[in-house]
């Protein structure tokens, strides 16, 4: 449901759904993690061996970007009915706002969408490619780069905005 005033959300999640949302969200993390592991190194093994690209290679690459579209589709719709979001949207004042404020409210879900755009455009160039020597290069070394840039925008226990390692409601 959408509405136009400023405190209210655009799409209305009652609070236990965003909770719940919150905690799915959470959890999901730890799927993306195996998945990109083992993209990661099935394809750097098939790189560095040389190896013929097989179905189980697109099907782990497949189990790691359908698991970022639906961490992004979960972000997204938590972001739409945070609180933060309201707050930062309210001053924009993204230099003198909290380290929390800035973090979930911008550089969080605009690196997640990057990280997550980039490897659903990994997966798609890699879909048309006729070489495996070449499907293996770009997949290892893109989602290398995509891996590592979500590791750095994960919010870890010990940051200013960090939360727990293990899925908990906020």
């Amino acid at each position: 449901m959408r509405r136009t005033h400023r405190n209210r959300p655009m799409l209305e999640v009652a609070e236990m759904d965003l909770n719940g949302l919150i905690l799915s969200h959470q959890t999901l993390r730890w799927i993306i993690l195996g998945f990109g592991i083992a993209t990661i190194y099935r394809t750097w093994r098939g790189w560095i061996a040389g190896r013929t690209w097989e179905s189980r290679d697109t099907l782990t690459m497949l189990g790691f970007t359908s698991a970022l579209n639906l961490q992004m589709l979960m972000g997204v719709m938590i972001y739409l009915n945070s609180p933060l979001t309201r707050m930062n949207l309210a001053t924009w004042s993204l230099p003198t706002s909290g380290a929390e404020l800035v973090f979930f409210g911008w550089i969080h879900p605009v690196g997640m969408l990057i990280g997550g755009l980039s490897a659903q455009a990994i997966a798609s160039v890699t879909k048309r490619m006729e070489s495996s020597t070449a499907k293996f290069r770009l997949t290892a070394i893109g989602m290398t780069v995509v891996m590592l840039g979500i590791l750095a925008l994960v919010p870890w226990p010990g940051l200013a905005h960090g939360r727990s390692l293990w899925p908990r409601a906020l």
